[in-house]
């Protein structure tokens, strides 16, 4: 029961299946190595010390009794499978910015959050920018990919994600739910995911970021400035958005498609090269709207 550790080395509690909890506080390393607690199954709580700001790969691996964890805005990137197979995992709280393996099945890598099928809350903090990384269709390692997510991971039980106030940018992708079977891809409608909290202070949101979410009613911020393609596309229960503080000069190719639920967008005047016409055209039009009774130029 010591509460004075200040080093702890690499699968030091590794198959420790009987630990259930153990003090950190007095850490004074800035990482927790591979495989440290891997395979402690009855961990039900941890708390990871500020002076951490790296975890190792498969630190947490089958620790299947957690189920909250908190990675404070200090720790700015956790390795392969460092929460794999965390199956009573419920709640997530992390850095937004936080650099975590979001490959899937790439080489002997594997994503941060690989098995944790049954996350129901995810919780972002601004971290050190307040921006979350762009996610690309691609699974080379090179670049940030959706695949690994925890989005993606929890598809079937997600049902809640919050964006702390001071996070400004959304990326692209951010709850993509495109995977791969075989030789085809699929992408299934999100349905689980009934509450997005957004904040004022976003002002972008990237390319297909809520793509397919159809049971999401609203996006509450006021400040969006920038709004990608296809960025709410299938978005079935929206109703309204407010998008009087945009600065692009255009709404792109299907950004509302299929919101069929959407009664009022408030967009203003000073969006240079939409006239009312043009708006009709481009939104109204494509994005198959069927009950949308308020289009309001401010």
């Amino acid at each position: 029961a010591s509460k004075n550790i200040k080093e702890i080395g690499a699968e030091a509690f590794y198959d420790c299946k009987a630990l259930e909890t153990i003090d950190l506080r007095s850490l004074e390393q800035n990482e927790i190595y591979d495989s440290t607690f891997s395979g402690c199954e009855s961990m039900d709580g941890i708390k990871i010390p500020e002076v951490v700001t790296k975890v190792g790969s498969g630190a947490f691996y089958g620790c299947k009794t957690l189920s909250n964890i908190e990675l404070h805005d200090g720790i700015s990137e956790i390795g392969g499978a460092c929460f794999g197979n965390c199956t009573g995992l419920k709640k997530i709280t992390m850095p937004i910015d936080m650099k975590y393996i979001a490959q899937k099945n790439l080489g002997n890598m594997s994503s941060s959050f690989s098995g944790c099928t049954n996350v129901e809350e995810l919780y972002y903090t601004k971290g050190k920018t307040g921006i979350m990384p762009d996610r690309i269709d691609d699974n080379s390692g090179k670049d940030w990919c959706f695949r690994g997510t925890v989005e993606l991971i929890a598809f079937n039980s997600l049902r809640k994600i919050e964006y702390e106030d001071g996070i400004t940018r959304i990326g692209n992708y951010a709850t993509f739910s495109k995977y791969q079977l075989g030789n085809e891809s699929y992408m299934d409608a999100r349905e689980t995911l009934t509450e997005v909290i957004v904040p004022d202070s976003v002002t972008s949101i990237g390319e297909k970021a809520f793509y397919n979410c159809e049971k999401i009613p609203e996006i509450a911020s006021k400040n969006i400035k920038e709004i990608g393609a296809e960025a709410f596309y299938d978005c079935k229960a929206l109703e309204t958005i407010d998008l009087r503080s945009l600065e692009q000069n255009e709404i792109y190719d299907s950004t509302f498609y299929g919101c069929e639920s959407l009664k009022k967008i408030s967009i203003s005047k000073n969006v240079s090269g939409l006239s009312l016409l043009n708006i009709s055209l481009h939104v109204i039009t494509v994005t198959r709207f069927s009950v949308l009774d308020k289009l309001i130029i401010l």
